[in-house]
C-alpha cells in the first residue's frame, strides 16, 4: 500500500496536497463561523484569474495570480467597515468580474481549453521541488501568523464591536486576515487548483463543527481531516487513475456523510 509514497511524483503530490489542505482546513473555521465561505471561492477564482491573465501576456503566472487576489483582498477589507452592501453583494460582484475575466483571457490564450481544466481541479501529479519549497515556505510563515495573532483573529473576527471598544483596529485584522488568504490561495491555484482550495475552507471545518464544540478541538479536527483526505485522496487517484485534486476533494465530501448522520442522530437522541 505504501509502496507507491516512494515514487517521486506521488510523495510531492502528497506533501503539496497535505501542506495546502492543512492550512486551509484550519483557516476554514474562521471562514465558517464568519459565514463567509462564499468570499473564499471568490478569492479563488480572483487568483484563477489572475493565471489566466498571466498565460494570456507571458506574466509570471505566480505574479499575476498574487496582483489579482490582492486586489479582490482590498475590496473584502473595505467591506468590513461599509454597512451599506451586504457582504452576499460584495461576493457575488467579486466572483462575477473575476469569472468573466477568467473566461475572456483563456479564450484568447493559446491552449486555453486545457489549462481552464487545470485551474479548476489543479495539477498535483506534477508538482516540482521550487513549488512545494515555496509553498512550504508560505504555510509556515502563515501559520506562524495565525499562531502569533490568534487571539485577535478571533476576537476581531467574533466580537468585532467590543474589539473596536477596546482599541483594535478592526480594518487592519480584517485585512491581515484575507492578505494572508489570498496569498495562500494565489500559490495553490497551479497546484491544488479552485476546487481543492475551496473544498478545504469549507467542508474539514463544516465537518469537524457537526461532531465538536470546542473551538480548539475544531481547529485540530478540521486539520486532521484534511491530512486524512490528502493521504486517502492520493492513494485512491493513483490506484484507479484519478484527477488527484478532485479525488482529495472527493473524499472529503465522504467523510462530511457519516459526520452529518451522526450529528443528526446524536441531536436526535438529545431530545
Amino acid at each position: 500500500m505504501f509502496e507507491m509514497f516512494a515514487i517521486p511524483f506521488v510523495w510531492k503530490a502528497l506533501v503539496i496536497s497535505s501542506l495546502t489542505g492543512a492550512f486551509f482546513a484550519f483557516v476554514g473555521v474562521y471562514v465558517v463561523l464568519r459565514r463567509i465561505v462564499f468570499a473564499s471561492i471568490a478569492l479563488s477564482q480572483a487568483a484563477a484569474c489572475g493565471f489566466a491573465f498571466g498565460l494570456l501576456t507571458g506574466f509570471n503566472l505566480h505574479l499575476s495570480s498574487l496582483a489579482f487576489t490582492l486586489f479582490a483582498v482590498i475590496i473584502f477589507s473595505f467591506h468590513a467597515e461599509e454597512k451599506r452592501i451586504t457582504a452576499e453583494s460584495f461576493t457575488a460582484f467579486i466572483y462575477a468580474l473575476f469569472s468573466a475575466l477568467s473566461v475572456i483571457f483563456l479564450a484568447k490564450s493559446s491552449g486555453g481549453e486545457g489549462a481552464l481544466v487545470n485551474i479548476f481541479s489543479g495539477n498535483i501529479l506534477t508538482v516540482s521541488n521550487a513549488e512545494i519549497y515555496v509553498t512550504a515556505a508560505l504555510f509556515c510563515a502563515s501559520l506562524l501568523a495565525h499562531i502569533v495573532f490568534y487571539r485577535k483573529f478571533i476576537f476581531v473576527f467574533f466580537d468585532p464591536e467590543t474589539a473596536k471598544t477596546q482599541g483594535l483596529n478592526t480594518s487592519f485584522w480584517n485585512f491581515l486576515f484575507y492578505l494572508i488568504l489570498g496569498v495562500m490561495l494565489s500559490a495553490s491555484i497551479k497546484t491544488t487548483g479552485v476546487l481543492l482550495s475551496f473544498a478545504s475552507l469549507a467542508i474539514p471545518a463544516m465537518t469537524a463543527m457537526l461532531l465538536f464544540e470546542r473551538i480548539k478541538t475544531i481547529f485540530a479536527v478540521s486539520v486532521l481531516i484534511a491530512l486524512v483526505s490528502a493521504f486517502a485522496g492520493v492513494y485512491f487517484s493513483f490506484r484507479w487513475d484519478l484527477p488527484g485534486g478532485t479525488t482529495n476533494a472527493a473524499t472529503m465530501c465522504l467523510v462530511f456523510v457519516p459526520a452529518a448522520l451522526t450529528a443528526g442522530i446524536r441531536k436526535n437522541l438529545a431530545k
